[in-house]
């Protein structure tokens, strides 16, 4: 018993050499294997994986040590038999890159329970003049983690 999981994996990568070594170190891990779909170019690196029994813990866990010691940021688009369409980074700019992500899931929901809300919802709003100091707030947190990551590039 168990369940099915499924991974696209890319990053940047500052040439194609290190991404060969990236790609051959992974998958000379025996907790890997060979990708059936994988392309390295001059700087990204991309790969496929299918397997059993890897949660998003575990794939972070195997992909951490790799990314840490090349430099780079993994983005991972994971999915299993129990979850779909999770999508997180692991490495050097995850941090940001995962909090980025999650602010931006945060601003969508905002914005979908916001226009147009429904009838019981203006109720709310009404009662809370500060809605938009809050939406000030995660925009300008979000211009500043998006800032963060082009000077870093």
């Amino acid at each position: 018993m168990g369940y099915d999981c499924y991974l696209t994996v890319q990053a940047r990568i500052p040439d194609s050499a290190i991404g060969q070594t990236v790609l051959d170190w992974l998958e000379a891990d025996e907790d890997w294997g060979v990708f059936p779909v994988s392309e390295v170019g001059d700087d990204h690196l991309y790969f496929q994986w299918e397997g059993r029994n890897r949660d998003e813990e575990n794939v972070y866990a195997l992909l951490e040590p790799v990314a840490l010691r090349h430099a780079i940021t993994f983005e991972v688009e994971y999915s299993s038999d129990y979850d779909s369409g999770l999508r997180f980074f692991v490495g050097i700019d995850a941090q940001r890159l995962n909090t980025l992500h999650q602010l931006d899931q945060v601003m969508d929901a905002l914005q979908n329970l916001l226009s147009p809300p429904s009838q019981q919802l203006v109720v709310v709003l009404k009662a809370w003049p500060r809605r938009v100091d809050l939406e000030t707030l995660l925009n300008a947190l979000h211009q500043l983690l998006a800032e963060a990551g082009e000077t870093s590039s």
